[in-house]
């Protein structure tokens, strides 16, 4: 009797864990769906007229309508790498940094994104990202990671900020297009 129920518990756990992990989208490369979704952890939020905008790790994006009080997910979200920051032109057009140096675009208010930039080698993260306008930009990150674009995101270029061994890191970026940069000659 004590090996039935040895049999039937270990079956039991193994069916339970994959009908779990087959929530996850593993393998697909999209983010989870999860009615909770609101609950994970969340790195940055944007407000654009009264839409509000959460994003975070496995790929997370939600939108709220009515101050935070609901939450929706987005329907499609090309990647489960943690998300770092946002920023929108309009409440339509948005763009986000993540990990893997990863941008992605959305021009439906948040329903569906795409992946604009990604350098899975370089393995950095994207800290930060800022739009100025519909067509300039500026994406920053790990390691001295800098990406500029003048055309949407259809492009996106590094900046070199420095040709020395010390590689900074550079986590928030925000201003107009006449923000400037400050460092030290002596590591900080």
């Amino acid at each position: 009797v004590k090996n039935i129920l040895k049999y039937i518990s270990t079956f039991y756990l193994i069916f339970t864990a994959y009908a779990s992990a087959t929530n996850f989208n593993y393998g697909t490369e999209f983010a989870a769906k999860s009615e909770l979704a609101h609950l994970s952890l969340i790195n940055a939020l944007e407000k654009v007229g009264d839409r509000i905008y959460g994003v975070g790790v496995h790929g997370i994006v939600i939108f709220s309508d009515d101050e935070g009080e609901t939450w929706t997910q987005a329907e499609s979200v090309p990647t489960q790498n943690t998300l770092t920051d946002i920023s929108c032109i309009t409440e339509e057009r948005c763009w986000i940094s993540g990990h893997d140096a990863t941008i992605l675009h959305s021009s439906d208010a948040g329903k569906t994104w795409n992946i604009q930039y990604q350098d899975i080698d370089f393995d950095a993260p994207l800290l930060s990202i800022h739009m100025y306008d519909d067509n300039t930009g500026i994406a920053i990150g790990a390691f001295a990671l800098s990406l500029r674009t003048v055309n949407g995101g259809d492009s996106w270029d590094y900046l070199f900020l420095t040709d020395d061994e010390f590689q900074p890191h550079l986590n928030y970026v925000y201003g107009d297009q006449q923000a400037w940069r400050k460092s030290s000659q002596d590591e900080g």
